[in-house]
C-alpha cells in the first residue's frame, strides 16, 4: 500500500461507492473523498477540494472555463 501518494476523488458516484473506495484504500492509504456530492464545477473549485494532490479522479463532466479562458 502506497502511504504517500495523496488522491483526490471528486466524482460523488466513485466517492459514495463502497466498492470502489475500498479497492482504492487496498493501493493508497490518503485518499479524498467528495462524500458531499457537490458537483466541483469551476477550475477553482477543484483546485480547492484537489489541495495537493498527487493523483485526482474525476468524471468526464464539462467544467466550466476559468476567468483567464473567458476573457
Amino acid at each position: 500500500m502506497d502511504n504517500k501518494t495523496k488522491i483526490a476523488v471528486l466524482t460523488p458516484p466513485f466517492s459514495k461507492n463502497e466498492i470502489l473506495r475500498k479497492e482504492l484504500g487496498k493501493h493508497f492509504k490518503n485518499v479524498k473523498h467528495n462524500l458531499e456530492g457537490k458537483h466541483l464545477a469551476t477550475e477553482d473549485e477543484v483546485i480547492d477540494f484537489t489541495g495537493d494532490a498527487d493523483g485526482v479522479i474525476m468524471s468526464l463532466e464539462p467544467h466550466e472555463k476559468s476567468p483567464q479562458e473567458r476573457a
